[in-house]
Parts: structure tokens; C-alpha cells; sequence
């Protein structure tokens, strides 16, 4: 297993806390009935198209109004620099947690640790900015809700955000 690193889960809720860290290991959990009471938890290899609990959920109120700062245009001028400082930069203006897929992005080849993006002077929304870059790396960042109904920045392949979607397509 590759090393995790140290993630500070504190800012989700206990089941999307729990999905994220598992998912660093390509490893995710089931809530199941215990046959002579209460719950236990079963772990099983997984990604997101798998039935296991998600990391995350869809929000039930417009992006837009929940975090309208996400969609607000601001100055950006990028020059080579590390997508996670990127990343970082934007959850600490819009106080929001972030995390990411390690395990997923190194499956499918992404160093995430080394990725870097540049970009001329411009106005663009955070949520923009995070488009482009994704679509020019291979990976996604959406933002997600965990069980408490607060929002975080989740960063994964192409092929898990759209298994997610499709997970939650009846979710309106």
C-alpha cells in the first residue's frame, strides 16, 4: 500500500471522513445490520462505482447559492506552479476542506504531487480555474457534501467523478 500521508478529516462529517481515508488505499465500507443487533462495518476494495459508501453526496441546494464565492471571478496568474498550491490557495479564500483520490490518480498514472498549471493573466472563477485545469490533467474536482449537509472539494479521476455521477443521476 502506498503512503497516505496525514489527512485532517476534522472539517466532514464520520461516514464522509471514514470514505475519504479509506479511499487513499483503494478500500471503502458498507453499513450492514448486525444479525443480532445494531451495525458493523464490512471494507472491501472498491472505487466510486462500487456500492460502497460514497465520499460524499450531492448537494440539494444550487451550488451557486451555498458557496457563492466558488463562482465569483477573480484575478489568477499562473506560471508552473503546483496544482496542489493552486488548490490549496482557493480552499483557504473560500474556506473550504479539500482532499484527493491518491490511490485512484496513481492507478491511473497521475502523480498529483507533480502536476503543475499555468495560465497568462486572466479573471476567472475559482470553479473555472479548476475546470481547465482538470480537463488538462486528467483529473476532476467537484465539490461534494458530506452527511451534515457541508461542502468539500473532492479531486479524482475523470472515470470515478463520472461513476459517482451516474451513481447519483436520480438525485436531483
Amino acid at each position: 500500500l502506498q503512503d497516505a500521508g496525514s489527512i485532517d478529516l476534522g472539517r466532514v462529517s464520520a461516514g464522509s471522513g471514514l470514505a475519504i481515508a479509506m479511499a487513499q488505499f483503494g478500500l471503502g465500507f458498507r453499513v450492514m445490520k448486525h444479525p443480532r443487533g445494531g451495525y458493523l462495518l464490512e471494507i472491501d476494495v472498491g472505487d466510486e462505482s462500487s456500492n460502497l459508501w460514497p465520499i460524499g453526496w450531492k448537494n440539494k441546494r444550487p451550488l451557486t447559492e451555498v458557496l457563492p464565492r466558488f463562482y465569483q471571478f477573480v484575478e489568477v496568474d499562473l506560471e508552473d506552479d503546483k496544482v496542489e498550491d493552486v488548490i490549496n490557495t482557493i480552499a483557504d479564500r473560500i474556506e473550504l476542506p479539500w482532499f484527493c483520490s491518491q490511490q485512484r490518480l496513481a492507478a491511473n498514472g497521475i502523480d498529483f504531487s507533480q502536476i503543475v498549471y499555468s495560465t497568462p493573466p486572466d479573471r476567472i472563477s475559482p470553479s473555472g480555474l479548476l475546470r481547465s485545469i482538470g480537463k488538462k490533467h486528467r483529473i476532476k474536482m467537484e465539490l461534494r457534501t458530506d452527511e451534515d449537509g457541508l461542502l468539500f472539494l473532492w479531486c479524482t479521476t475523470v472515470v470515478d467523478q463520472a461513476a459517482w455521477k451516474k451513481r447519483f443521476a436520480s438525485v436531483i
